[in-house]
């Protein structure tokens, strides 16, 4: 969708009285010190004539094209725009800085705009922020067969009605007949310990020793939320409001309550229409966590938790109460279509033609993402692996209904599949060309479905040594990267809510590679466990102040992350530091589960790292990133020969603001290829750890040092004395 201002700014053009001229194009070319004057000067001739001062000027192009436009007057109308979607505001974030606009608009705007192409068969829409950055965005006429292919115009005002109903019903159908990855999955494996079974407006809590193996189920993915007042009429408080009511769980004081019919009217909204939903697809079984997991009982959730992989994985489908931020706002939701569907904008090319019909480009493979990405249950932590062990997904959004499997990912949008942004390319014809998202299409098999949201999939080198095994650590990293950026209810559960992931993991290995044991310590694995801990936080991040992982594992930090480098290994990669010993200690003794403590022992290069002084106050968006002045032989105050001369870029990146200093210990870990001109080196950083006996580090950030090739990385290194280190 478009926001109103774009809509009408594009739309008004040809007309002042509708949207606002505010300068020539030429203004900002102008060697005009105070280009502002002509600016005011070009007002005052508005104002005192209908008739536009450009029209004499235009020569070869449309009148339109030689102005710059008002656009949002303030920074919290243009907020509102991205937030609700629009896909012309929403890629473009305002940048800190001046800009030579600046100096041309009137302080009341906050951005503008400028057309170029309008006679074109693809105008393009410029828009230009006063903090400095800008973006172009084609237009693309409506009512072409190969533009609008696979592309949905039509919506209804609630996402629960009988036209969204017949795309899932759609959905389910071809999944079940036609797709042969899906196919196995129809088959009930293993039964959860326990159902809800559902008896038209009655539900009861039942033991799966008590259900024919062949039976069908139906799992939920949904956010638990604040205790709220609930919408249940039943819960109505005396004086006619609503009342805080205690939510029905699975309890030990419970237990006997829920093996006796209950209504399903006595439950909170969401869990109600999951029944109606699970009821209306022929299904008897709903598994729902709080109702079928003891909630008072430590020891039955870490048996759930180390199970929850089959309760997904043997599901006939998962729903997703994707829009609810509670138990209280259900599956279903009201909506105005105009949010939804493509903006048709009305676009005069010519003072005398009649509008054209046109939309944005970005609508097609932009706006689901966005539409998606908002919703609470996304962001999840423990949905990820709900999501990707569940054979077929349905996504109950806000604003549209989505649907992931095997081999489909589709929306209400795109009914049949949904478009990348990443796979909108531009030819040297200036065609633009749509590439369909990838999901079980893939050349290479994936151990999980390809999500909806996810980034596009890496591929390993084509110089690896076993491209298989090499994909496995590949498609792990971009698992946990799209899961570092969630959230967790309870932050302890930082890999337990990835542990079914991880013993998938490990079965996928163990066939690869039989002789060895693929051991997993904290969310890193054996095979990898240097390249595991070359990771880097992306955005402000923290680090719990409960113990749940070694510093040097990701599941430390709560934040978003990736690995540094893109860890395609080639045969270009060298192993600074070596790996001595590494131990994590388990509760339970479950290998994939929570941690109680771990260490990991390296042999390295080390030395210490000093910040540029420059770099005290820095001016970017996280102030967790540093310039590297130099690096110090240990003990002396020998410096080896300038990292500025031999190295391009040395940057260190702090995994917590409260970890920010200006000087640090270090050991190099690995270097690779991280593009055709520059060999990346991964440095860990390090703070000694208090009252100790023996000498122990803790990870406080990472160290990228870029090179020209591997021998300079190579012959610098050499400079620094091999010593062992304990990271805790």
């Amino acid at each position: 969708m478009l926001c109103d201002v774009c809509l009408h700014g594009l739309e008004g053009m040809w007309d002042p009285n509708r949207t606002t001229r505010l300068a020539f194009k030429s203004d900002l070319e102008s060697d005009d010190p105070d280009p502002r004057g002509k600016y005011l000067d070009f007002l005052r001739k508005r104002s005192q004539s209908q008739t536009s001062p450009a029209t004499e000027l235009r020569g070869k192009r449309p009148e339109v094209e030689m102005y710059i436009y008002g656009h949002h007057r303030t920074d919290s109308s243009w907020e509102s725009s991205s937030e609700k979607g629009c896909v012309m505001c929403y890629p473009f974030e305002p940048k800190a800085g001046k800009h030579k606009l600046a100096k041309i608009l009137d302080p009341g705007w906050f951005t503008c705009f400028q057309i170029h192409g309008l006679e074109e068969s693809y105008p393009v829409m410029q828009i230009d922020y006063m903090g400095g950055s800008s973006g172009t965005l084609p237009l693309i006429p409506v009512g072409v067969p190969r533009w609008d292919r696979h592309l949905n115009f039509d919506f209804s005002s609630s996402t629960g009605d009988a036209k969204t109903w017949a795309l899932i019903d759609n959905w389910l159908g071809e999944c079940c007949e036609k797709h042969i990855r899906c196919r196995s999955s129809l088959v009930v494996r293993k039964l959860p310990t326990r159902l809800l079974k559902i008896c038209e407006d009655s539900f009861i809590l039942v033991s799966s020793d008590d259900i024919p193996s062949s039976e069908r189920y139906i799992t939920l993915s949904h956010c638990w939320g604040e205790p709220g007042t609930g919408d249940n009429p039943e819960a109505a408080a005396p004086n006619g409001g609503k009342a805080t009511i205690e939510r029905l769980k699975l309890l030990r004081t419970t237990h006997e309550k829920l093996h006796a019919l209950q209504a399903i009217s006595s439950l909170p909204k969401t869990f109600r229409e999951a029944m109606g939903i699970t009821s209306r697809l022929g299904i008897q079984y709903l598994w729902i966590d709080k109702l079928c997991i003891y909630q008072d009982s430590p020891d039955d959730w870490r048996a759930a938790a180390n199970t929850m992989q089959d309760v997904y994985r043997n599901a006939f489908l998962n729903i997703s109460a994707l829009g609810a931020k509670n138990e209280d706002e259900g599956c279903f939701f009201d909506r105005d279509p105009r949010d939804i569907a493509p903006t048709i904008i009305r676009l005069q090319q010519t003072p005398d033609s009649e509008p054209g019909r046109f939309r944005c480009l970005l609508e097609k493979a932009y706006a689901w993402r966005l539409s998606f990405g908002r919703d609470p249950v996304a962001y999840r932590g423990w949905v990820v692996q709900e999501r990707l062990l569940s054979p077929r997904v349905l996504h109950l959004g806000k604003q549209q209904v989505f649907w992931e499997c095997r081999e489909q990912n589709a929306c209400e949008l795109h009914p049949e599949t949904v478009y990348c942004y990443e796979d909108l390319q531009q030819k040297a014809d200036k065609d633009y060309v749509e590439v369909e998202a990838k999901s079980a299409k893939d050349e290479k098999p994936h151990l999980w479905k390809q999500l909806l949201n996810a980034p596009d999939r890496q591929f390993c080198h084509e110089n690896a040594k076993d491209k298989d095994l090499e994909q496995l650590f590949l498609d792990w990293n971009s698992v946990i990267k799209a899961y570092a950026r969630c959230d967790l209810t309870v932050p302890s559960d930082k890999l337990a809510a990835v542990s079914g992931l991880a013993n998938d993991m490990k079965r996928a290995l163990s066939t690869l590679r039989p002789d060895q044991s693929h051991r997993y310590f904290a969310g890193l694995w054996e095979d990898k466990l240097l390249d595991g801990t070359i990771w880097r936080v992306t955005s402000p991040a923290k680090r719990t102040k409960e113990y749940r992982a070694p510093s040097w594992s990701w599941a430390s930090i709560d934040g978003s992350l990736e690995f540094r480098p893109d860890a395609r290994d080639g045969a270009n990669a060298i192993e600074l530091a070596t790996v001595w010993k590494a131990f994590t200690e388990h509760w339970r003794n479950l290998e994939t589960g929570e941690i109680k403590g771990g260490f990991l022992k390296l042999m390295g290069p080390c030395f210490r790292m000093t910040v540029h002084p420059q770099d005290a106050e820095p001016s970017y968006s996280y102030k967790n990133e540093r310039t590297v002045a130099t690096f110090r032989i240990l003990d002396k105050e020998d410096v080896p020969p300038s990292l500025t001369q031999i190295a391009l870029q040395a940057r260190v990146y702090f995994d917590d603001l409260m970890d920010v200093t200006d000087e640090a210990f270090c050991v190099a870990i690995k270097g690779q290829q991280s593009d055709e001109e520059t060999f990346e080196a991964s440095v860990l950083v390090l703070s000694q750890v208090d009252n100790c006996v023996d000498e122990e580090w803790k990870r406080i950030g990472i160290v990228s040092c870029k090179f020209k090739s591997q021998e300079d990385a190579r012959s610098y290194f050499k400079h620094f004395a091999q010593k062992g280190v304990v990271i805790v």
